[in-house]
């Protein structure tokens, strides 16, 4: 008995906790919108043509429309992104042991029929390696190492951005929803004449 109430609390636990696939496809924002996989497919990316900002753009594309849908797009979103590697352990002799690449993408996010910006944000990531210093010609595996690291960071910075997007549109749907409070306080007040 005891077992059935515990097992009970704990299914009424999971089945309440707000968990929702986004790219279920009858999984709606609101009542006046699409679901959230055509919500983020509907978003244009736009970079600069650097080999880092590609991959950042294509590894974004991906994670914002999986299963390629073909949408009008309603969003623009304009992403710069800032590369830099520090040196987190100093050898002996004086040189890197091992360095840290850290990417910083600042997004801003559009509406393209009003052109009023929605949100604003930023996703960080960073991950180190080791600095080859004993093995002759060793800055070029240094600088493919490095390239890797980074151009894997731009995976985990575009699901970064599409969490923090999804976020950010169901708020701008929410904003849209709800009336003004100064056209709510407007109308409290007011008495119908005949």
């Amino acid at each position: 008995m005891r077992a059935k109430i515990y097992f009970l609390i704990i299914l009424s636990l999971f089945s309440s906790c707000g968990f929702h696939a986004i790219y279920r496809s009858d999984n709606k924002i609101s009542d006046k919108s699409q679901g959230y996989n055509e919500e983020l497919a509907s978003i244009n990316v736009e970079v600069t043509r650097k080999k880092l900002n590609q991959d950042l753009k294509n590894n974004l594309e991906q994670v914002l429309n999986p299963d390629g849908i073909k949408v009008d797009a309603k969003y623009s979103i304009n992403i710069s992104l800032d590369r830099n590697t520090v040196s987190t352990f100093t050898t002996y002799t004086g040189s890197s042991g091992r360095n840290k690449v850290i990417l910083t993408a600042n997004y801003q996010l559009k509406d393209l029929k009003s052109g009023e910006v929605i949100a604003t944000g930023t996703a960080t990531a960073k991950d180190d390696f080791n600095v080859e210093n004993n093995v002759k010609n060793n800055r070029f595996a240094n600088y493919i190492a490095e390239d890797n690291i980074a151009s894997n960071l731009t995976l985990i910075i575009a699901q970064n951005i599409r969490n923090l997007l999804i976020n950010d549109i169901v708020n701008n749907y929410k904003v849209r929803d709800i009336p003004s409070r100064t056209a709510q306080n407007a109308n409290v007040g007011a008495v119908k004449e005949e």
